[in-house]
């Protein structure tokens, strides 16, 4: 049993592949794969991905230093509130 605790298959570039590189995952005996999402504009997809394979995917909430923008406290609350949900099982993609 192997746990994938960063993987970004939400991303749109695994569009094309994203069910085969679940499938490969799962046939090598990963059991679980942790998403980060990356920033604001990343959180659709992983809700997406999670929904379209919740067996397998759970959900991590945080923000990557490098997608902080000018309006750094707007995008902190919204990942403190998101966070608030309960919805997310971890924090990931700080920047550590």
């Amino acid at each position: 049993m192997f746990i994938d605790t960063h993987a970004h298959l939400y991303h749109k570039q695994f569009d094309d592949d994203r069910a085969d590189m679940v499938l490969r995952a799962l046939d090598a005996g990963v059991t679980t794969l942790h998403l980060p999402n990356i920033d604001g504009e990343s959180i659709a997809a992983m809700h997406a991905m999670v929904e379209a394979y919740p067996e397998v995917c759970r959900m991590m909430m945080g923000l990557h230093p490098c997608s902080m923008g000018a309006d750094n406290k707007a995008a902190l609350r919204q990942v403190e509130d998101l966070l608030g949900t309960g919805r997310y099982r971890a924090v990931g993609e700080i920047g550590i």
